[in-house]
């Protein structure tokens, strides 16, 4: 029964997964939702009490997905350069393919205020962070310093400057695709004096 009732779980966010990404979250109903699958609303709430909780499942989805994504890299890439860049082309790959959930978007319906979203957000960044220390300590070369503040530092080095590049380009904090290849571009740029830097330190 229970396996039964995590498949159905995992076939709605599928659903909702696939609408979210096309129509976007705030033009999503639950009645459409529910149409999709052939089940009744009340059927529906039974998994997900509101649009919000099922929103914050389908991030987590995708979350999850890029973890498992990251760890293929961290294991294959050669160099602490190559991870990096790797890293920095799925993060691309991501807001390219769910542009339209548009996360960041705030609306009385659902934002980044919300707290099981930031509780996500906040989880999903350290997991990025840690898999970022990982790249670092794995680099034999790098292996005398700091693997954590340095992992940190350039986690909110990177995003710090797509922000600031996004907000600048397009007024909002996710870009037209011509602008989120500057952004690739001068992350990648970022990336090669922060190894440089470190480079310079050992």
């Amino acid at each position: 029964m229970i396996e039964t009732a995590d498949k159905k779980r995992e076939q709605i966010i599928e659903k909702a997964l696939t609408r979210f990404a096309h129509f976007g979250i705030n033009k999503t109903t639950m009645n459409e939702i529910a149409e999709d699958l052939s089940i009744s609303k009340p059927s529906l709430y039974y998994y997900f009490p509101d649009k919000i909780s099922l929103a914050v499942a389908v991030a987590g989805k995708i979350f999850e997905e890029f973890f498992q994504r990251l760890d293929v890299i961290k294991e294959n890439a050669s160099t602490t350069r190559d991870a990096l860049f790797a890293l920095i082309e799925l993060r691309k790959e991501y807001l390219e393919k769910y542009y339209m959930l548009h996360l960041t978007e705030s609306t009385s319906e659902f934002n980044i205020n919300n707290e099981p979203f930031r509780n996500l957000m906040s989880e999903s960044r350290e997991k990025e962070k840690n898999s970022i220390q990982d790249v670092f300590t794995k680099d034999q070369s790098l292996s005398k310093l700091p693997s954590e503040p340095i992992a940190e530092l350039y986690l909110d080095s990177l995003m710090g400057l797509g922000m600031c590049l996004m907000a600048k380009q397009t007024k909002q904090l996710i870009p037209e695709s011509k602008g989120l290849e500057e952004v690739i571009s001068k992350q990648k740029a970022l990336t090669e004096i922060f190894l440089d830097g470190l480079s310079n330190r050992k």
